[in-house]
């Protein structure tokens, strides 16, 4: 339902907003210097926060779910997650469910791949580019 959400015009920017990692998470979410993680993610939410480019009525959706522990090389999930994914391994907390998901427009072109999406306790939080940000660049 969230990510059908998202691409509803009128509720896009309030459902993304609801999604802006709170205070703590990255703590639940990332191993090492959380505080710094933190930091980014809020620096990245306050100048330019995550937006969805695509239409309901032109895209179905595909979604990938996984606990960052199975994502390993050689592990059946590693194949369908971004490769970008691979540089952070060992900074997620390995039994946190991520979520990477693509909007593919029905006409058979390329679809807008996102991720980041992270189940925190009882609410959904987004970490988009986690290998931007763990990398700080």
């Amino acid at each position: 339902p969230v990510l059908e959400a998202l691409l509803d015009a009128g509720k896009s920017r309030e459902v993304v907003a609801s999604l802006r990692p709170r205070s703590g998470d990255a703590a639940k979410v990332f191993t090492g210097d959380t505080t710094a993680i933190d930091a980014r993610y809020a620096e990245l939410w306050d100048r330019d926060p995550p937006r969805i480019r695509a239409s309901a009525a032109e895209v179905s959706l595909r979604i990938h779910v996984a606990n960052a522990g199975s994502l390993a090389p050689g592990s059946p999930t590693h194949a369908a997650w971004p490769r970008k994914y691979d540089a952070v391994l060992g900074q997620l907390n390995p039994a946190r469910t991520w979520v990477a998901w693509s909007y593919e427009p029905t006409n058979g072109r390329r679809g807008t791949d996102y991720d980041g999406l992270v189940w925190v306790d009882d609410h959904w939080a987004w970490f988009p580019a986690p290998d931007r940000v763990l990398g700080g660049r």
